[in-house]
């Protein structure tokens, strides 16, 4: 029982991550439109704006006078590839999900010592249906409908204008051809793990029944990364390059000096 507990537990405390992080990466891309509209709307002000408007009129009005002084801030390197607040808050929000559908299964808060531990789930039971409708009808509702609905929305808005076309540059925001992807990864996955296989007629035939719950219902663990590489280009490239290398520290000498060997072990390096 402690072994189908804890499988339980972490299977699904990660089985949230991957429907979370779309719609995260949905409001991404929802806010850089947002951004969009808003850089649009300034430069249309500025635009019809007066010619001889002074410095502090300028910044005063439109804001997108450039300062020198207040503004400015110099950016360490070192500080390009750590976690800001929004990230660790972003984090620590999809591990909350995860957590929260680890306690939707009576194999988890049920405290039963002669349980059997079971792969199946019961759609007539309370937990499983609460389970559904967190990692497959929220998800859904606010990552695909909500994109397409936002994008139906801005092409209405930009005929209406006259504003440019958003240019979604994958650098800066997921786009919406790599969100479909992977749309389409989560729908293959997760919909014949959570209901199609849970149905009795599937049941009756054990080999389906696996081949749907645990080889296509699990099939995103190999298709996300695939349709990641397949997608971007950058990471293509850094992921060929580390493969010819033969890792990130083959190509670094493995010869240490007794000094090294005393400051890795925390030693600390003895002088004469």
């Amino acid at each position: 029982m402690a072994f189908c507990y804890l499988y339980t537990a972490s299977f699904r405390t990660t089985w949230a991550v991957l429907p979370w992080s779309l719609v995260i990466l949905t409001f991404n891309n929802i806010s850089f439109i947002y951004k969009h509209i808003k850089v649009e709307r300034n430069r249309a002000i500025t635009e019809e704006a007066p010619k001889t408007l002074s410095l502090d009129a300028c910044s005063f009005t439109t804001g997108l006078c450039s300062s020198t002084t207040e503004d400015t801030k110099l950016v360490d390197e070192d500080d390009t590839y750590k976690l800001t607040g929004k990230d660790k808050g972003v984090l620590a929000s999809l591990w909350f999900f995860g957590v929260v559908n680890s306690l939707l299964s009576s194999q988890v808060i049920s405290k039963d010592p002669d349980l059997q531990c079971s792969i199946e789930d019961d759609l007539s039971s309370h937990l499983s249906l609460a389970s559904i409708f967190m990692i497959i009808l929220l998800p859904t509702l606010f990552g695909p409908l909500l994109l397409i609905f936002i994008h139906l929305s801005f092409f209405i808005y930009r005929r209406m204008t006259g504003m440019t076309r958003c240019s979604t540059l994958s650098d800066q925001c997921p786009t919406v051809q790599f969100l479909c992807g992977l749309y389409l990864i989560y729908c293959i996955s997760y919909i014949p793990n959570m209901i199609i296989s849970e149905q009795g007629i599937v049941k009756r035939h054990v080999f389906v029944y696996v081949m749907l719950k645990y080889v296509l219902g699990t099939s995103y663990q190999l298709l996300t990364p695939m349709w990641v590489l397949a997608s971007r280009r950058d990471i293509w490239d850094t992921a060929v390059m580390l493969y010819r290398r033969g890792g990130t520290t083959q190509s670094k000498s493995l010869e240490m000096t007794y000094e090294q060997i005393q400051k890795e072990l925390g030693l600390g390096v003895m002088t004469d």
